[in-house]
């Protein structure tokens, strides 16, 4: 299987895309960026066309053609593309998995077409192609057959200082490496937010002709504490509402997806309920860390959650997470709407 970086869909760019690609990882501005640079590759600078640029997303659009938008023919034009989105890949099951498959299996036939599916980081593992043996998951497998997939890493603090840089040069303005280096360290390493504060800074630049100073970043960027990966699941559990509904806010400007979000709830509610389940067979806390792969602490963390919910509430809670799982899948309402909906039902328990 054929596995291209962000460094090396950019040379596929340069040489001639063809075929389908399978955009995933976690760099969600990097994706974008790639994508956006991928429209202007065959649509030229202004990166559109009506007629040959199609976006379906199947999470709107459950009866969408994807036979009939990869063998349409373009027109006034030589190619075409097609990006495709929405599939929750982690829940689709195989004979939609083989609907799918055999629907990418026309795209040799058709190289007019280029196809992108683009994956969250949440649908699709991908986790197995960071060692030094790639084993990509099944999924990745199978939908590798006939796409390339294109994994955008997250980037090293060393790299983002380097974009960084380059991207104050393409903004008319200059700054120095100490400069870069405290932007990041209260910014953080999340592009989306760095490239919002660098435009910033740069129109600042531009407007005093002053190259950008450490001072200047600390005098126009607020702090942006980077969100942990347990900070979100740990406020829940703390039963500390009003930094869940803080961090949900940071986490919607942060675009993190709503069906990752859901899930963080939901899997803390779920362990709440188990490990209390543990506790009343009278399995000792150590034992229940155990059997789960957790840490004992994790497991007093979560025991202590229990004791204060009771186990009336904890059921209540798995309901209401159940329910917006469903309303994520099959209704049109915004996913943070519903997470905003569950957390404001959960406090009131």
């Amino acid at each position: 299987m054929r596995v291209l970086d962000y460094a090396g869909f950019r040379a596929e760019l340069k040489s001639g895309v063809s075929g389908g690609y399978l955009f995933c990882g976690e760099e969600s501005y990097l994706l974008r960026h790639s994508l956006a640079a991928l429209r202007r590759s065959l649509f030229g600078e202004s990166g559109s066309d009506a007629f040959n640029h199609v976006r379906i997303d199947a999470s709107y659009d459950r009866a969408c053609d994807i036979p009939g938008a990869i063998c349409q023919l373009p027109v006034f034009a030589d190619r075409r593309l097609v990006e495709l989105s929405g599939l929750d890949l982690s829940h689709m099951k195989a004979e939609a998995t083989d609907e799918l498959c055999g629907a990418l299996a026309l795209l040799p036939d058709n190289p007019q077409t280029v196809l992108v599916l683009c994956a969250t980081p949440y649908e699709l593992d991908v986790s197995g192609m960071k060692q030094r043996n790639p084993k990509p998951s099944k999924q990745l497998t199978r939908l590798g057959e006939y796409l390339t997939p294109v994994i955008f890493d997250r980037e090293t603090p060393s790299a983002i200082a380097k974009w960084a840089a380059a991207h104050f040069a393409h903004g008319g303005a200059e700054a120095d490496r100490d400069a870069i280096q405290t932007l990041i360290a209260r910014t953080g390493c999340d592009m989306f937010a760095l490239s919002g504060e660098i435009d910033k800074l740069c129109a600042y630049g531009r407007a005093t002709g002053k190259p950008i100073t450490s001072a200047d970043v600390v005098a126009m960027c607020a702090v942006n504490a980077e969100i942990g990966a347990f900070d979100f699941s740990n406020a829940i559990l703390d039963g500390n509402y009003d930094r869940a509904f803080a961090l949900l806010t940071e986490l919607k400007k942060r675009r993190a997806e709503p069906v990752a979000v859901l899930a963080d709830v939901t899997r803390c509610c779920s362990r709440i309920e188990t490990v209390s389940a543990f506790a009343e067979d009278g399995v000792p806390p150590a034992e229940i860390a155990k059997k789960l792969k957790l840490h004992e602490y994790a497991v007093r963390l979560h025991l202590k959650a229990a004791g204060r919910a009771g186990r009336e509430r904890i059921t209540r809670a798995l309901a209401l997470c159940s329910e917006a799982d469903r309303k994520m899948k099959f209704t049109s309402i915004d996913g943070y709407v519903i997470i905003y909906r569950l957390l404001a039902s959960l406090a009131a328990l």
